[in-house]
C-alpha cells in the first residue's frame, strides 16, 4: 500500500491490511498481535539501512504509542491491522520512507510505501495574503496554506477572478483600443447589419441594432478613406 504523509508529522496511526499466504482467496490473517511468534517490523528511510520497530501492544481505538500494533477487528474486518508509526520513520529529510511486516505463521509479507511531502494535503485553510490573480506574491506558513479557504471557494475567489478578467479586458491591444472594444468591432464587421455597400458610405451595426458600429468613407474601388467608430 502506499501513503502519502506530511514530513514532519507525528502521531500517526494507520491501518494495514495483512494477507493469508495459506490460502488462494485473498482472506487476511486473522490473529496476529503486537508480539506473535516471529513477527518483525522494519522500517527504511530513503537511502538508508532498515532500522527495526518495536511493536507495542496496542487497542483499536486507544491513543496513538509508538510501534502500537493491533487487530482492528478481526471478526469483521479479518486481517486489517492498525499501526503507529514512530515518529523517527516521517522525520524532515527525506521524500520517502518504507515499513515491512512480516515473518509471522501464514503470513505474507506487508510493505507499506510513504511519500512525504511538504505541503499538509488535509489542510483546508489559504493564507490571507497570496495574491492568486496576479499582484504581489503570498506566502505560505509552515509549508501549508493557512486562515482563508474562500481562496478557493466563495466570494474572495470570485471577486479576485472576476477583477482579473476586467482587467484583462480593458488593457489596450491596438493603439489605445482594448480587447473588449475589438470584441465589439469585430462582432459588428463579421455578424451585424451592413447598409451603404454600394454607396460611398458603408455602415456597420453592432449585433443588438441599436447603434451604428462602424461608419466608413469609400471610394469607388471599395477603398476605406475614413473611418468612425463608435466603441463604447
Amino acid at each position: 500500500m502506499k501513503l502519502i504523509i506530511t514530513k514532519g508529522a507525528t502521531s500517526v496511526s494507520v491501518n494495514v491490511f495483512i494477507r493469508d499466504n495459506s490460502v488462494t482467496t485473498g482472506a487476511g490473517l486473522t490473529g496476529l498481535v503486537y508480539n506473535s511468534g516471529s513477527l518483525t517490523a522494519y522500517y527504511s528511510r530513503q537511502n538508508a539501512a532498515a532500522t527495526a520497530i518495536t511493536l507495542a501492544t496496542q487497542t483499536a481505538t486507544g491513543a496513538y504509542s509508538s510501534g502500537g500494533f493491533v487487530a482492528v477487528d478481526g471478526t469483521n474486518m479479518p486481517g486489517l491491522y492498525r499501526l503507529d508509526i514512530p515518529d523517527a520513520v516521517l522525520a524532515s529529510g527525506v521524500n520517502t520512507a518504507y515499513i515491512m511486516l512480516k515473518g509471522a505463521t501464514n503470513m505474507e509479507p506487508c510493505v507499506i510505501e510513504i511519500e512525504l511531502v511538504t505541503i499538509d494535503l488535509q489542510a483546508a485553510r489559504v493564507d490571507a495574503n497570496v495574491t492568486y490573480f496576479g499582484g504581489s506574491a503570498g506566502t505560505f506558513s509552515s509549508g501549508r496554506p493557512e486562515v482563508n479557504s474562500t481562496h478557493f471557494a466563495g466570494t474572495a475567489y470570485a471577486t479576485a477572478q472576476a477583477a482579473e478578467i476586467a482587467a484583462t479586458l480593458a488593457t489596450a491591444v491596438d493603439g489605445s483600443t482594448t480587447w473588449v472594444q475589438s470584441i465589439r468591432l469585430q462582432n459588428s464587421a463579421a455578424g451585424g447589419k451592413a447598409s451603404g455597400l454600394a454607396t460611398t458610405t458603408a455602415v456597420y451595426r453592432d449585433l443588438a441594432d441599436t447603434k451604428d458600429r462602424i461608419s466608413a468613407t469609400v471610394d469607388a474601388n471599395g477603398n476605406r478613406t475614413a473611418v468612425t467608430l463608435t466603441l463604447t
